[in-house]
């Protein structure tokens, strides 16, 4: 929430985030919002990456259609993490490795921790999801 910060306008104008969310609720400051509030918060910003994700594929035409859950979970929480990630798109595509997914796979030995970089946070939520979802948790 630190970019979007003050900035509920923009959530809501996008259609991110109802026009009747309370302006004060949107970060992390308020002690007067509920839970709810905070969770619908976060799936805005959320909604608002993975958005953010397929507008940039379909400008540099990567078939979005083509990826499976796991790796559009990947590339939402990848820009979550940075902001945005086009470049990072851009330079997979030009070395040609995009299709091999190879960035978004841990490499066998590596030691992936929360908090490193946007990548290995990517990692970890996407996984993390896959595991709620293989085991139907909020089924």
């Amino acid at each position: 929430m630190r970019f979007f910060n003050g900035k509920a306008g923009i959530m809501k104008s996008g259609r991110f985030l109802r026009n009747n969310f309370r302006d004060e609720c949107y970060g992390y400051s308020s002690s007067s919002c509920t839970a709810e509030e905070g969770m619908e918060m976060v799936s805005s910003v959320v909604a608002y990456y993975k958005w953010l994700f397929l507008k940039d594929a379909k400008s540099l035409d990567i078939q979005t259609e083509s990826l499976t859950e796991d790796e559009l979970n990947f590339w939402t929480y990848y820009y979550y993490n940075r902001g945005s990630g086009k470049d990072t798109l851009q330079k997979l595509i030009k070395n040609g490795v995009f299709d091999d997914s190879a960035f978004i796979r841990a490499k066998p030995g590596e030691v992936i921790q929360n908090g490193c970089n946007a990548r290995h946070n990517a990692i970890i939520t996407a996984a993390n999801s896959k595991f709620i979802r293989d085991l139907g948790i909020f089924a």
